[in-house]
C-alpha cells in the first residue's frame, strides 16, 4: 500500500513499519510519495493601498508520520510591511520575531501531524510607494534531510509550484 512508510535495514534487508501518511494525489502511478511536509501562504486581498493591512493564512501539513521539532518558520516581509497580529504559542515555537518588524520568525517550533493553520496581518507602508506587485513567501527550515530540510510555502491560487503568494 502506498500510504505506508517502511525502513530498510540495509544490511539485513529486514522492513520496519514506520508509520502511515495521506493517501498520494497521484493516483496508482507509485511515484507520489504521501509523506512530507507542504505549506501554502493566501491572501485574499489582492488590490491594497498604501496604508492598508494584508492579511495572510498559512497553512501546514506534516504528513510525515512524526512530530517534527526544532523547525523554523521564516517570513520576510520584503515590501516594507509591519506586522501588525501574530497568534499566540504559534506551534509552541519562540518568536524571535514579530510584531512591529518586518520578519516572522519562530524557532524551535514542534509542527504537529496533519494540518495546522494560522493567520497574521501586515500592514502596508504608510507612504506611497507607487504600484507594485507584492510576491511573499514563507520558509520552514531544519526539517529532517529525508524530507529536505526546507520547504518554501505555495501560492495555491497560481497553477506554478512552490512560488510565492501574490
Amino acid at each position: 500500500v502506498m500510504e505506508n512508510l517502511w525502513s530498510i535495514d540495509r544490511t539485513t534487508g529486514e522492513m520496519t513499519f514506520v508509520g502511515m501518511g495521506m493517501a498520494g494525489n497521484g493516483g496508482f502511478d507509485g511515484a507520489s510519495c504521501p509523506f512530507g511536509v507542504e505549506m501554502e501562504k493566501i491572501t485574499l486581498d489582492t488590490l491594497v493601498s498604501f496604508g492598508d493591512t494584508i492579511s495572510y493564512t498559512v497553512n501546514v501539513n506534516n504528513a510525515s508520520s512524526s512530530v517534527l521539532t526544532g523547525i523554523t518558520l521564516l517570513d520576510e516581509i520584503s515590501f516594507g510591511g509591519t506586522i501588525t497580529t501574530l497568534p499566540s504559542n504559534l506551534f509552541g515555537g519562540t518568536v524571535a520575531s514579530g510584531i512591529g518588524s518586518n520578519t516572522l520568525r519562530i524557532d524551535g517550533i514542534s509542527l504537529p501531524l496533519g494540518m495546522s493553520t494560522f493567520e497574521f496581518d501586515v500592514a502596508m507602508p504608510a507612504t506611497n510607494c507607487g504600484d507594485m506587485t507584492i510576491t511573499n513567501q514563507a520558509q520552514l527550515l531544519n526539517l529532517p534531510s529525508a524530507i529536505g530540510d526546507t520547504v518554501l510555502s505555495d501560492d495555491p491560487i497560481s497553477a506554478n509550484l512552490d512560488d510565492g503568494t501574490t
